[in-house]
């Protein structure tokens, strides 16, 4: 399944964010965590993207990018999952994955995994994801594409 919207203001992501959940809700699993792949050029919206499914899920508290610290988790009640993990992968660019625990992470079906800059783990996500891709149009508006991977 592969779908594209084009989205001119925060309340287009906002619902935007929620049919990516409804998504992620339809194809999470019993043995593995839930993860959703956020793609695009520096500056695209990914972070602003994960605050609106932050928000979706009922997270209230500030959710900010996890650049620095590679990974943030947010408490999740009355939720398919647990928790939400958010991922800033860009400073894993040949770095040693198995240390951070990725492996655990992913097996754990308590967890939303959003994961900004997925290209830099590739070697170490499941194989089922949920992918979205963010472009920037010339009017500044974007382009999100959502694709499923099985």
């Amino acid at each position: 399944m592969k779908t594209s919207k084009t989205i001119h203001n925060l309340e287009e992501l906002d619902l935007c964010a929620q049919d990516i959940v409804a998504i992620a809700r339809e194809t999470s699993r019993d043995n593995q965590s839930t993860v959703v792949t956020l793609s695009g050029d520096l500056g695209a919206g990914k972070t602003t993207l994960a605050q609106h499914l932050a928000q979706a899920l009922g997270v209230t508290e500030e959710v900010s990018s996890p650049t620095f610290v590679i990974a943030k988790y947010y408490d999740l009640t009355d939720q398919s999952w647990r928790r939400l993990v958010h991922i800033d992968a860009y400073r894993l660019e040949g770095e040693p994955l198995e240390p951070l625990g990725f492996t655990e992470l992913f097996a754990d079906a308590d967890n939303l995994v959003v994961i900004e800059w997925p290209e830099y783990i590739k070697s170490v996500l499941p194989q089922q994801c949920t992918d979205v891709a963010i472009a920037i149009n010339p009017d500044e508006s974007r382009t999100i594409t959502i694709a499923q991977q099985d």
